[in-house]
């Protein structure tokens, strides 16, 4: 075969490559749209945790790296902080690490099993989940009720065991005031008083997986009902004490969420097909029952299970 005749070939290849690669990634269809901002989709479970950055459809590996793999990770980008729960090479525990103005820090050691990280709006603070169950006994668990929520001081180092739950977030200006998941509702915490207190008894939920959300800025509360199977959202009207009002619930039942740039992500999967959508509902206080929703993009995890964190 000529040169000329084996250039054009492999011209043709590459323009056929590059439409196939357009049109899974929904290109030429209306109703397939690029997703607006990364979200984080970890697969696995705790142990062999994998996490993946989905920006734009494309899934790129963020799991490990040079001192282990990844297990919860937030970002604060007001304050340029970010903190990660990492499980270290050849341990069972893991590690809490906070960087913050290009310096890292390392903020417990390896003796527990840690998970859904959380830092104040100063970086004052970083809250957690701790597993309270007999160490080396399991290292995970899906129950609310097995997990102690822990509040660390970062310039002291002092921790505060606030009480039993899961998924805690920082609400107020100065993040005055925790919220999280408890065993029996929505519970809260005043860091100031140090007091805690119930916000919603009628939203408990057994496990993890079903943990409420709050958005960064602290706006929104979205947390599960067990009964509707589908999340309903209130608007924070006031940090301390904690006041909110209902504002209405996202239309369809995800199957993950996650809330960030004032939205509620969600993913339903096709249990025939295993094709998973990524829906977007806005986030605004003049909603009065049902959340609007926009299809972002479609796609394909042969893994399961997963979670897609902000």
């Amino acid at each position: 075969m000529k040169k000329a005749h084996i250039f054009w070939v492999l011209v043709a290849l590459v323009v056929a490559v590059g439409a196939y690669l357009l049109y899974n990634n929904g290109f030429f269809d209306g109703d397939k749209k690029e997703a607006t901002a990364p979200l984080q989709v970890s697969l696995g479970s705790l142990v062999d945790a994998r996490l993946y950055e989905l920006d734009g459809g494309i899934l790129t590996d963020v799991s490990f790296i040079p001192d282990g793999s990844i297990v919860s990770r937030v970002r604060r980008h007001d304050i340029g902080a970010t903190a990660s729960i990492i499980m270290p090479e050849n341990e069972i525990g893991n590690v809490l690490v906070l960087e913050n103005s290009g310096q890292s820090q390392q903020l417990s050691d390896a003796s527990s099993i840690k998970d859904a990280v959380a830092i104040s709006p100063d970086g004052a603070y970083v809250a957690y989940a701790e597993l309270n169950l007999q160490f080396g006994s399991t290292l995970y668990s899906e129950n609310v009720s097995d997990w102690n929520i822990k509040l660390l001081h970062v310039a002291t180092q002092e921790v505060i065991s606030v009480g039993v739950g899961f998924a805690p977030y920082f609400i107020g200006e100065n993040g005055t005031t925790l919220v999280y998941s408890a065993e029996n509702g929505i519970a809260g915490y005043d860091i100031a008083s140090k007091e805690t207190f119930l916000v919603l008894p009628e939203l408990a939920v057994e496990y993890t997986v079903y943990a409420t959300h709050v958005s960064p800025d602290g706006s929104f509360l979205v947390p599960y009902n067990s009964v509707t199977r589908k999340y309903n959202v209130f608007a924070i009207t006031e940090a301390s004490p904690l006041e909110i009002s209902a504002v209405g619930n996202v239309a369809r039942s995800f199957e993950k969420i996650a809330v960030t740039n004032n939205a509620v992500y969600g993913i339903q999967r096709n249990q025939e097909t295993n094709e998973h959508t990524l829906w977007r509902s806005a986030l605004s206080e003049s909603f009065l029952s049902v959340v609007p929703e926009e299809l972002l993009y479609t796609f394909t995890l042969d893994v399961i299970p997963y979670q897609i964190i902000p």
